[in-house]
């Protein structure tokens, strides 16, 4: 940033403090989002002015925020001085914490914090005392010096039923947390106790997602004698898990099988398409045969030689048609006719003889017949000649399928085949129902 953007907030600084606390929390939040050593000095200047103010501890954040050992340095001797409150105090603990400064005056504050919590039952601050014991305790822990007695005192504050809930569930998740094993014993031990304090509503909330033994004879407990809360709470999380649980079954499902769905849609169209035909008079056949092999195209395809593999299938799917669909006796200049540029060979074709098949029984198809014969000429090509860059230039451009093939995107070139294979049944059903 620059020296005259840096020097009109320090101005807006010293022209706000006294006159609209609006704009001075404005001007501190882009203060803090700058980081800059610049305002260093002109914050604690205008800080130890308005200590008392209950906006003061938007200044410890600010200079809690920039980017330098000094203000780190001016904090440790703010935290000092007579006059600093106590919630300030506990602002600064999050930054002393960040950069590993545990000293001993701090750790002593903070555990006469807890005491004063355990005696006189309350935290009187500016800000919620839950958000403030938050802070003490994350410091305490960072530090390392939650002692057994201290860990004992907060476990005073977790069964003290006149305490704020909320600092009630701060004190628990800390003390549970800290030693695990033991306290869950404990709290199974003097279950009844718990429940009288009104405490087990405030556990089942701790206790979710929590594993172990000791856990599930605490639940069991909650479930048998706890109150209605508590147990709604709990079997609340057991659907939440379950459903969770199926979520992800049903994510690796669609990972292993990305493209079941497709998949399912095209052996539903296959199935209509058959039964338009066979209720159709001048029909009466099947097209498809049923085959399971239709069912190994849900599968991912992450390498040349599955989509080869694929290719390999999907091409016998396309072509394996019932032979009374394929019966025809056209010749090869009325086959011409309708098929401009077949040849001798090419009246044998599956695709070729069911066009011809049915348009000589009076369907009306487009000459392209859905783009049938050019998902067949792309599969059969990646199937047989998966390395010949000409041929599939010529036939997979057309189709906007080469540049997945170029860049080697074997599932979405997999999952592109089948669109179009799914598009082609769907034309052609829609074709069967208009014109029935």
């Amino acid at each position: 940033m620059s020296d005259e953007y840096h020097s009109r907030l320090v101005s807006r600084l010293y022209n706000s403090y006294s006159k609209s606390e609006r704009e001075l929390l404005e001007t501190l939040d882009e203060i803090e989002q700058s980081r800059s050593e610049v305002f260093l000095y002109p914050l604690i200047e205008i800080y130890k002015k308005i200590k008392s103010k209950s906006f003061s501890h938007y200044f410890i954040i600010a200079l809690g925020e920039i980017n330098s050992p000094t203000a780190i340095s001016v904090l440790k001797d703010l935290f000092q001085e007579p006059d600093t409150k106590e919630s300030d105090k506990i602002w600064m603990l999050p930054y002393f914490g960040k950069n590993n400064q545990f000293d001993t005056s701090f750790i002593k504050f903070c555990l006469g914090q807890i005491q004063k919590l355990k005696i006189e039952k309350k935290i009187i601050y500016e800000v919620t005392s839950d958000f403030n014991l938050e802070k003490i305790l994350s410091f305490l822990k960072s530090s390392k010096t939650l002692s057994d007695t201290n860990l004992n005192d907060l476990r005073e504050v977790v069964l003290d039923a006149n305490q704020i809930r909320s600092v009630r569930k701060i004190s628990l998740l800390y003390w549970l947390r800290e030693k695990p094993s033991e306290n869950l014993q404990y709290l199974i031990d003097n279950y009844e106790q718990i429940r009288q304090d009104n405490l087990d509503i405030i556990l089942a909330h701790e206790l979710k997602g929590w594993k172990g033994s000791r856990v599930e004879i605490l639940i069991k407990l909650i479930k048998e004698k706890g109150y209605a809360r508590a147990k709604e709470i709990l079997n609340e999380a057991e659907r939440e898990t379950e459903k969770e649980k199926q979520q992800q079954s049903l994510q690796k499902q669609e990972n292993q099988y990305p493209n079941i769905k497709l998949v399912n849609q095209i052996i539903d169209l296959r199935r209509k398409i058959n039964l338009v035909c066979q209720a159709d008079q001048n029909l009466k056949f099947d097209v498809f045969i049923d085959t399971e092999t239709i069912s190994g195209q849900q599968e991912s395809v992450q390498t040349r030689e599955m989509l080869v593999s694929r290719c390999i299938d999907l091409r016998d799917i396309l072509q394996n048609i019932t032979p009374e669909s394929r019966r025809h006796n056209a010749t090869l200049d009325e086959a011409k006719k309708i098929i401009h540029h077949i040849t001798d060979d090419g009246l044998k074709k599956s695709l070729n003889s069911l066009q011809l098949n049915l348009m000589l029984k009076g369907v009306k198809l487009p000459t392209d017949f859905f783009g049938l014969r050019k998902i067949n000429q792309a599969v059969s090509l990646i199937a047989a000649h998966p390395t010949k860059t000409k041929d599939l230039i010529r036939t997979l451009k057309p189709l906007n399928l080469f540049d997945l093939y170029k860049k080697d995107n074997w599932q979405s070139l997999h999952t592109e085949i089948l669109k179009l294979y799914k598009d082609s049944l769907d034309n052609l059903l829609k074709n069967f129902q208009k014109t029935k």
